[in-house]
């Protein structure tokens, strides 16, 4: 018989954005506490001609304010590919480590802005463009 796709276990899809034609940045607000955040976008596509790849903020306050955005996909005006891995997303202390893999780099970092439990995310493009409305970006959740 064919494989099955099934999820890891720990590893839980919270939220699917997909950006409408003509916006610039997607959030989900109310997120429940989870230790870790994937961020895994599929099939997006940006305005035609235009360079730009995707961001990541976070918000301890549900989307009042975010974070410093961190650049989490490739930016040579191709459909973006890449994804981010957020850590102690559960716990008050900052210093929220990440880890983003894309066709361009390999980075590590920290986002030393947040004080609280992460509850928001904001997706936004890193140049002045639009979506096309085209994809999503998955968001999961890992205990």
């Amino acid at each position: 018989s064919a494989p099955v796709w099934t999820s890891p276990a720990g590893l839980t899809l919270v939220s699917t954005l997909t950006p409408a034609n003509g916006v610039s940045s997607v959030a989900v607000t109310g997120l429940s506490p989870y230790k870790n955040f994937v961020l895994c976008p599929d099939n997006i596509e940006l305005a035609v001609g235009v360079w730009g790849g995707l961001k990541f903020a976070l918000s301890s306050n549900n989307g009042s304010s975010y974070s410093t955005p961190v650049l989490f996909t490739n930016a040579n005006g191709t459909t973006p590919k890449g994804y981010a891995s957020i850590y102690r997303c559960d716990v008050s202390p900052s210093n929220k480590p990440y880890f983003v893999v894309s066709p361009v780099t390999v980075e590590a970092g920290q986002i030393t802005t947040n004080t609280g439990v992460i509850n928001a995310i904001q997706i936004t493009i890193s140049s002045a463009t639009t979506f096309n409305g085209t994809g999503s970006i998955y968001l999961y959740g890992v205990n």
